[in-house]
């Protein structure tokens, strides 16, 4: 009598993995579908859309919008865009906007404006005056110096020390750019110090 033949793993599937014909991943979830143009086209396309579309929300910029949003003044000064930001309404989830953030400063007032995408996140330019904003110091975050404030007392942005002290020292000198004396008072985060101008603007 001839033994039946047994399966053989010459063709590396012999069920007994998660990923091998028979196995739970290969039959049940098709890994293709991952990488197949049509996943990408009509699941990672759309989610991608919403959720730039909702990132004025979810940062707090649409509720700071309904208060402040206008055009930069003719005398603001740059004061650079933000390589490291991170901003967000209390409750939610920080939206990240490295390189995407141009701050300025004028005569009574923070500007900000995004760069990127700005129209379809309905994300206008915003004046927010120097009154309506509060230091919140230093904070910790993972391979970056970065100072936070409060705006309107409802939404955080964290920059990198060295814009985050350049706001506190345009703020010092009413607005523009800071002078070379108030700019050099910038103390290195590495000592755990910050600008002697207040914990409050």
């Amino acid at each position: 009598m001839t033994p039946a033949p047994s399966m053989s793993n010459d063709d590396g599937c012999d069920g007994s993995g998660p990923f091998e014909c028979g196995g739970f991943f290969y039959d049940v979830i098709p890994w293709w579908h991952l990488i197949s143009p049509l996943f990408l086209i009509f699941v990672v396309g759309p989610l991608l859309r919403y959720g730039l579309s909702q990132r004025g929300e979810w940062s707090g910029w649409a509720s700071l919008a309904g208060r402040h949003a206008s055009a930069w003044p003719g005398d603001a000064v740059s004061l650079g865009t933000a390589q490291f930001c991170r901003m967000r309404s209390r409750g939610s989830c920080p939206q990240k906007l490295d390189n995407a953030l141009h701050v300025g400063a004028a005569p009574g007032a923070l500007c900000l404006e995004v760069k990127c995408c700005a129209a379809f996140s309905k994300m206008p330019p915003l004046v927010v005056p120097w009154r309506s904003i509060r230091d919140a110091g230093a904070v910790s975050q993972p391979c970056v110096a970065a100072g936070e404030l409060v705006l309107d007392e409802d939404e955080d942005i964290v920059l990198t020390f060295d814009l985050y002290a350049a706001v506190l020292a345009s703020c010092a000198t009413g607005g523009g750019a800071p002078t070379a004396a108030v700019a050099t008072a910038q103390v290195a985060p590495e000592a755990g110090a910050l600008l002697e101008l207040g914990n409050v603007l």
